[in-house]
C-alpha cells in the first residue's frame, strides 16, 4: 500500500511558516494506477520527496509500499563526476540491490556505448533520461513512480521504454503526476487533484479534469486581476 495519514509539511518564508501540505489523506493498493493531476510546484516535489522517504512530514504518517521506485528518467541521485556505470553501481548498492545485475541491465537498455563509462558531467539530456529511465527499470519495484512522463527519448529507444513500463505495470502499480490530462487518462484508473495544498479523490478522469482545469482558470483570473489591478 502507498498513501498518506495526515500528512503536514510547512516551510519557512519571508512571512513566516507556509502550509505545503494540509493533512493530506490517501491510501492505495500497490497495483492501483493513480494519476494525480498536478501543476509544477512546492507542493508536488514536496509530496514525491515525502512518499520516497527524502523529508519528512511535519505531522501524521506516509505509507511506503515495499518497493517504490526512482521517477522514471530521474538522475537526481547521481554524481556528474562520476562514469554512468559507477553511479548505476553506486546508488544500486547504496538502495541494497545487486550493482553488477544493475549495471548489466542499464548497459544494455540504455545502449550509451563508450558514453557508460565516461562522467555525467559529459552527457547531454538525452543522455541523462536514457540512463536515469533504465535504472527505474532496472531495479524491483511494487508501485512505479513517475513525474510527468512514463517515457524517455524518441523513435526505438521510447517504444522500448513503453514495452518496459507496460511489462512492469502487470504486477506493479503506478502514482503517475501530470500536469496533462490526457496522460492520466490514458494509463490510470483512479484520478486525483492536486491543489491548495490538498488532495481531491475524484470519482471518475473526467471530475479529475475538470476540477483540475477550473483551478488553472481561477489561478489565470487571479494573475490577470493583480496585473491590472481589477478590484
Amino acid at each position: 500500500m502507498i498513501g498518506m495519514s495526515r500528512c503536514t509539511r510547512l516551510v519557512e518564508s519571508p512571512i513566516g511558516p507556509r502550509i505545503v501540505l494540509n493533512a493530506i489523506n490517501f491510501a492505495f493498493a500497490d497495483t492501483a494506477r493513480v494519476g494525480i493531476l498536478c501543476e509544477l510546484g512546492m507542493t508536488r516535489s514536496t509530496m514525491i520527496k515525502l512518499l520516497l522517504g527524502l523529508d519528512r512530514p511535519d505531522s501524521g504518517l506516509v505509507i511506503r509500499p515495499a518497493r517504490l521506485s526512482a521517477p522514471l528518467g530521474s538522475t537526481a541521485a547521481f554524481h556528474p563526476e562520476i562514469s554512468g556505470i559507477e553511479n548505476i553501481r553506486l546508488v544500486a548498492g547504496m538502495m541494497g540491490e545487486d550493482p553488477d545485475r544493475a549495471a548489466i541491465y542499464c548497459e544494455r537498455f540504455a545502449e550509451l556505448g563508450e558514453a557508460y563509462r565516461h562522467p555525467l558531467a559529459q552527457y547531454s539530456g538525452a543522455m541523462r533520461a536514457r540512463l536515469g529511465f533504465a535504472f527505474s527499470m532496472a531495479l524491483p519495484a511494487s508501485t512505479i513512480l513517475a513525474d510527468e512522463t512514463t517515457e524517455a527519448g524518441e523513435g526505438v529507444f521510447r517504444d522500448r521504454c513503453r514495452a518496459a513500463v507496460a511489462q512492469r505495470l502487470k504486477t506493479a502499480g503506478l502514482l503517475l503526476f501530470s500536469r496533462r490530462p490526457k496522460a492520466t487518462l490514458a494509463i490510470c484508473d483512479v484520478h486525483a487533484v492536486l491543489r491548495d495544498s490538498t488532495l481531491t479523490i475524484c470519482d471518475d478522469h473526467e471530475s479529475a479534469r475538470i476540477l483540475f482545469e477550473a483551478d488553472r482558470h481561477d489561478t489565470e483570473a487571479e494573475q490577470l486581476a493583480q496585473y491590472f489591478d481589477v478590484a
